[in-house]
């Protein structure tokens, strides 16, 4: 039996939920400004890296309650809108910013600022290892591929591929 279509577009919409189903399991208080991006460090369901308006790398352990477990400021210099983490090196993460750089940051050396109040990032102890500067306007997306540790893709005024072992 078909349904008329004018009959179904005529039916009245399911109400709406007040509520979602689902339940809040943690809520992470570390950023001071909106949160743009995120991602979970590969294979690991507990430990994730934000970056938001308000310039900040945060690293947050779930274990360990609902506050950062390490905060990078200053990693660049205007609104930080994406971050991904390699899957196939698990020490390197990359940022985009609206300040037109893509940054790769090795987190070895990032946790090795523990105990600095607040950690910035200087020169001689940077986490950035390799900033790439081609884009000429915002970067909203970067992706490190997943089948190689040496290639990074970002976008913004354009969709650039990365080689970099040749950087």
């Amino acid at each position: 039996m078909k349904k008329n279509i004018a009959n179904y577009l005529h039916e009245p919409k399911p109400e709406r939920r007040k509520h979602s189903l689902f339940k809040t399991h943690i809520k992470l208080k570390g950023h001071h400004k909106s949160v743009e991006d995120l991602v979970f460090k590969p294979g690991s369901k507990d430990v994730l890296c934000s970056v938001g308006v308000d310039r900040q790398v945060v690293f947050w352990d779930l274990r360990t309650g609902n506050k950062p477990t390490l905060r990078l400021q200053e990693v660049h210099k205007s609104d930080i809108n994406t971050v991904d983490w390699s899957t196939q090196n698990d020490n390197l993460l990359a940022t985009g910013s609206n300040d037109t750089l893509v940054k790769i940051l090795d987190i070895r050396k990032a946790y090795n600022l523990i105990g600095t109040s607040p950690p910035k990032v200087s020169e001689s102890q940077s986490p950035i290892i390799q900033t790439l500067h081609k884009h000429r306007s915002k970067v909203h997306v970067v992706k490190f591929a997943p089948f190689s540790r040496n290639h990074l893709a970002s976008c913004g005024d354009s969709l650039l591929f990365w080689d970099l072992s040749t950087i």
